[in-house]
């Protein structure tokens, strides 16, 4: 997340960017805390279930509650918020956020836990799409991709990064740890945005909509066919990774191997993630989607061989991450084909609200199969299933749309 040169991002004196200015690497510093706190609950999520006397799959309502409060909130709240100061509205975002997590930390009932999550989510929903719109403020028009871009990689580095360590801790200190880490990250990301001043530059942004306008675009059946995929492949990906730590240690991995495991997951999202604004415009989307369903789908149905071993695991695992986030570009791009020009931006922010519905639903059905007896070894078996089912909705959207 580094924006260490001033040549490569200096700033005119007449207000019009050269390419962007460097205070957008704050509003990372946010999308890190914020994708820390998201993904982290994997690594602890056994450790969560054994302290609070619950199952497995109840604690995975810790990662349900959260994805679907902030597919709900994301586009309602942004109705509501278009005329506040971005900088206000990051900043207390991120107050509010340190402040729910450090309930979590002092939670000592599951319900309290519960509570708390579905706050942190409202203020992550606050937070990273106006992060988004602020750093568009901050460059020229012919640069706001990279910059928005910069703000994503918080996300990304967070799976690389932010979650093995907030794993490692809650192995050695207790989940509890895991938590006051976000508390910290998130505050330190405050300070940083408010003591730089990191406020609207000369970028123009078309008025807030009203929250009938953000959902209007649902009206067009090409339109909702198109987000489908976003909800399939969301359930795919995240029944697995939501409880892949307690995967991992009902394996026998220890403690070390597992956070490592992580680090190689994450290293594997963010080389997708790049990947996917390569090939997206590269290649036609569609057929960059179908490969990337089907190697998520055969991955996954290969993890229990791949967990024979640390490094089969690690590769695996990797994969399966890179598949998972180079969805994300690459239907971004398919969907600016499809959609009317005047409705991309609501779409983009439809689509995001898609996979967190997904990875509720994948939450969800993950629990409902352990509670029906089937071990966690062999839940990789639905998460190949739901890749078969993203195909089959992107098969629909295609012969609807032709894209």
């Amino acid at each position: 997340m580094s924006c260490s040169s001033e040549d490569a991002f200096a700033v005119k004196r007449s207000g019009r960017s050269k390419e962007f200015d460097p205070k957008v690497c704050f509003l990372a510093l946010g999308t890190f805390a914020i994708g820390t706190d998201a993904y982290v609950i994997s690594g602890i999520l056994a450790s969560v279930a054994r302290d609070l006397h619950i199952g497995i799959n109840a604690a995975g309502q810790l990662v349900s509650w959260y994805s679907f409060t902030y597919a709900v909130a994301a586009p309602v709240l942004a109705a509501f918020i278009g005329h506040l100061k971005k900088q206000n509205v990051v900043v207390g975002a991120l107050i509010l956020f340190a402040a729910a997590n450090a309930v979590c930390a002092l939670s000592t009932t599951f319900e309290l836990l519960v509570a708390a999550r579905v706050v942190a989510a409202i203020a992550g929903s606050l937070y990273t799409p106006t992060a988004y719109t602020l750093a568009a403020t901050l460059a020229a028009p012919e640069m706001k991709s990279k910059a928005l871009a910069v703000v994503a990689l918080g996300l990304t580095s967070a799976t690389a990064l932010g979650v093995p360590i907030g794993t490692l801790i809650g192995q050695h200190a207790g989940w509890h740890g895991t938590f006051w880490l976000v508390v910290v990250l998130s505050l330190v990301a405050a300070v940083a945005i408010r003591a730089a001043r990191v406020s609207s530059g000369d970028g123009a942004l078309a008025p807030s909509p009203g929250l009938i306008a953000r959902f209007k675009p649902l009206t067009h059946g090409s339109t909702l066919l198109a987000l489908l995929p976003a909800v399939a492949i969301g359930s795919a990906y995240f029944l697995t990774y939501t409880y892949l730590g307690a995967i991992l240690g009902a394996q026998g991995f220890p403690a070390r191997q597992i956070a490592a495991v992580f680090v190689a997951s994450g290293m594997g999202g963010v080389a997708g993630s790049f990947a996917g604004g390569q090939l997206g415009v590269r290649f036609k989307p569609v057929a960059v989607l179908v490969a990337t369903f089907v190697v998520l789908g055969i991955d996954a149905a290969l993890l229990a061989f791949s967990m024979l071993s640390f490094w089969t695991a690690a590769l695996s695992l990797s994969i399966l991450s890179a598949s998972g986030w180079l969805f994300l570009p690459v239907q971004q791009s398919r969907l600016l084909r499809i959609v009317e020009p005047h409705h991309a931006q609501l779409v983009m922010a439809l689509n995001n609200s898609c996979v967190y519905l997904g990875s509720a639903a994948g939450t969800v059905i993950g629990a409902a199969i352990i509670r029906a007896g089937v071990g966690l070894q062999d839940l990789h078996w639905a998460s190949a299933a739901l890749a078969v089912v993203a195909l089959a909705t992107l098969a629909l959207s295609y012969l609807r749309s032709g894209q």
